[in-house]
């Protein structure tokens, strides 16, 4: 089984601007906003979400989804590019890695282009970096099981090479779908090493490395998890599973659980019934301010196969 994931978010402050009295001292010829609504320049940008608010209506992602499977979507911090997996035709076999860029962060995405690092195998839940220089993501090994790679670059304008298998935390089991929380300090991801697909983590323990693998227990159910996705803090979790919940029997679902600062076990593990459909989906990203997600799903609606669908909570 392949997977998905989610970030909670730092709330920005609204700076409203109310009626200020002038200052009767303030020369209005000279002062740049002679109704004395001065805006500083420092103050954060208004959030663009209220975080109390459910995820809206899902919409495709416009430039990236086709007649095949698209799914794994992951985002680099600023937003602007998005890696994905395919089965489209034009890649050398099984899942294959594709970015793609926009101007803005409520843009649509350019043309996807072939990442150099695919190969006829499986590859596929690509996640970057912070500084975007680094890329995690899944390979389908000669064994048959999936390993987790780390692939580099020196600049963000040369494409991404010189991968290598993630010994810390790859064992001869089913070891796939990373994702970095937005610091890069801890990494998700999935394992069948337990028997069964399971959710671990493990925490950085220097330039590249990775250790104190720990399987996520408590969020654990007979049926398959996988598709972890992280909040920006850490303290909220988005994962798929096919658990029984009265819902979607066999289909995977999107729950989601929570701790408070200091706790170590996640809770409150729920069901989120507005992201879950009658079919199949996967969660995949989570933006930073916790305002936008990405998840793979062949819900009504699709191109074909599974497709990237992004949902963002209202204001």
């Amino acid at each position: 089984m392949q997977r998905f994931a989610v970030l909670v978010p730092i709330l920005a402050t609204v700076v409203a601007c109310g009626d200020v009295p002038v200052d009767p001292g303030t020369d209005a010829a000279t002062d740049p906003k002679p109704d004395g609504h001065d805006v500083d320049p420092d103050a954060a940008p208004p959030a663009r979400c209220d975080l109390a608010k459910p995820f809206g209506a899902p919409t495709l992602v416009a430039g990236v989804n086709g007649a095949s499977d698209d799914r794994f979507a992951r985002l680099s911090a600023d937003e602007l590019t998005i890696y994905f997996a395919s089965t489209r035709p034009g890649g050398p076999g099984g899942l294959d890695l594709y970015q793609a860029t926009r101007d803005t962060r409520d843009g649509s995405f350019g043309t996807p282009s072939l990442m150099p690092i695919s190969t006829a195998a499986d590859d596929w839940g690509a996640t970057a970096t912070a500084d975007g220089l680094g890329l995690y993501f899944s390979r389908r090994n000669a064994a048959g099981t999936g390993d987790i790679l780390l692939a580099t670059r020196g600049n963000l304008q040369t494409e991404f090479g010189g991968e290598a298998v993630l010994a810390q935390v790859n064992t001869t089991a089913e070891d796939n779908e990373p994702y970095l929380t937005a610091d890069d300090r801890v990494l998700y991801f999935t394992s069948s090493r337990d028997a069964g697909y399971h959710l671990y983590r493990a925490e950085r323990t220097g330039a590249g490395g990775f250790g104190n693998v720990q399987r996520l227990a408590e969020v654990d159910s007979p049926s398959s998890d996988a598709w972890a996705v992280p909040s920006a803090d850490d303290l909220h979790l988005i994962w798929g599973s096919d658990r029984a919940d009265g819902g979607n029997a066999g289909r995977a679902d999107i729950w989601e659980a929570s701790r408070s600062p200091g706790e170590a076990r996640f809770g409150n593990i729920a069901r989120n019934a507005e992201l879950s459909s009658a079919g199949t989906d996967e969660p995949d990203w989570l933006s930073a301010d916790g305002c936008v997600i990405y998840f793979a799903s062949d819900r009504a609606g699709t191109t074909g196969g599974l497709d990237i669908w992004k949902a963002q909570r209202g204001r």
